[in-house]
């Protein structure tokens, strides 16, 4: 039974909070939404190993300030571009179209429930929509078995239009993930991130120089 005051029904978050999807504010912290997408698995987990919403996040963010030239705001809304996913799960695209606006709606609530908490103000920057196809690019590249990649013959086109930084990606174990995460929200810059005991799986190589989407590296 909802709380008095409150609507529809209730999880219990990570941190015990309970949390209504339908009636989201007041119930947001960051430690939730940092522990839920390092074990919530991008690409409905359909990966050889699991790949996390936090790490997916992480990545945006670093991209939006290194390659994209965003600032702390724009860095912060890379963050939390998903964080709805805590609370209502990463339906594959595919699933989300199935579902229709029943799922929409409960995602543009909690989505704007976490802009307000989070101070994020005015539209998603446009940074946001470029970082997020660059993370595509490159976890279908590094993540992804070479014998898929006629299966993303769809995005092949779009993907053409997109310059990839010099970097390389790996599966980061949750907690290394979820650590992140939270480093990321707390920390100005993307040096601050990785501790060199996990720099094994999330290497930058030392050339500056770029590659196009779709080029072998």
């Amino acid at each position: 039974m909802p709380a008095e005051g409150r609507v529809g029904y209730w999880l219990t978050t990570y941190s015990g909070k309970q949390f209504y999807p339908q009636d989201p504010f007041g119930d947001i912290c960051i430690e939730d939404i940092a522990h839920a997408l390092s074990i919530e698995p991008r690409f409905g987990g359909h990966l050889p190993q699991p790949y996390s919403v936090a790490q997916h996040s992480v990545l945006a963010s670093s991209i939006v300030e290194t390659f994209l030239g965003g600032n702390r705001s724009d860095q912060k809304w890379a963050l939390l571009h998903d964080a709805s996913e805590a609370y209502l799960k990463d339906l594959p695209l595919p699933v989300k179209k199935c579902v229709g606006s029943a799922y929409a709606d409960l995602e543009s609530r909690v989505s704007f429930a976490i802009e307000k908490h989070f101070h994020l103000t005015g539209p998603e920057p446009e940074k946001i929509k470029k970082a997020d196809l660059i993370c595509l690019a490159i976890e279908r590249r590094d993540l992804f078995p070479a014998s898929h990649a006629h299966f993303w013959a769809l995005v092949d086109d779009m993907e053409k239009q997109v310059v990839l930084p010099d970097l390389s990606i790996g599966f980061l174990d949750w907690r290394d993930a979820k650590s992140a995460f939270l480093r990321r929200y707390r920390s100005s810059s993307v040096a601050d991130l990785f501790p060199s005991a996990s720099r094994s799986s999330w290497s930058a190589p030392p050339s500056s120089a770029t590659r196009t989407a779709g080029t072998s590296g």
